[in-house]
């Protein structure tokens, strides 16, 4: 019902229906131009898809792509799915948390997007998955460029959570690779 609150990610105009619910990918690319045209609907539409769309696997914030509660798989709209958390809904709302001064999250899914896409710069460029998608790094680009103000330095809680579960992940994979070798001995 709260879903319904949030613009559709399509529409039927000859039955007035929507045809799917809200999607975090289309949701984050609205949300990403909504502030010029109603700066207070905008805020509300914003606050509805922190509730619904942000999620946090393994410490790191990241955007669902649909719904909690809906389950779904990823399509030419959202790219990649992995683990309910959308690629495209991730990378785009970076954007979107800025120009709703939501730098907290804004840092945590930039960093996030970094954490794990390989990041590789040269001395006149930075490209993610070894430039293998040209449209990730154009996204990525467009995703921290704006004319908000300069983002603030606020590091949320997800940054604790996902250190301690790094350290857990290193410290069991650093068990297993001793006891594999002590089996051998």
């Amino acid at each position: 019902l709260v879903d319904c609150l949030l613009i559709p990610h399509g529409y039927d105009l000859a039955l007035n229906r929507p045809l799917e619910g809200a999607r975090g990918s289309s949701q984050a690319l609205i949300l990403a131009f909504l502030p010029e045209i109603d700066l207070e609907f905008s805020q509300n539409q914003y606050q509805q898809f922190r509730k619904l769309f942000l999620d946090y696997k393994m410490g790191l914030p990241g955007i669902r792509e649909f719904p909690r509660g809906v389950i779904g798989q990823g399509d030419i709209d959202s790219g990649p799915v992995v683990m309910g958390i959308g690629g495209v809904a991730s990378i785009v709302s970076i954007r979107a948390a800025r120009l709703h001064a939501d730098w907290a999250l804004a840092e945590g899914l930039r960093n996030g997007t970094s954490a794990i896409l390989f990041p590789q710069k040269n001395r006149d460029e930075k490209y993610y998955l070894f430039g293998q998608l040209p449209i990730l790094d154009a996204f990525n680009a467009w995703a921290i460029s704006d004319n908000s103000s300069i983002m603030q330095t606020e590091s949320g809680h997800w940054r604790w959570k996902f250190q301690m579960i790094s350290i857990v992940v290193i410290i069991f994979l650093l068990w297993a690779i001793w006891k594999m070798g002590a089996v051998k001995h």
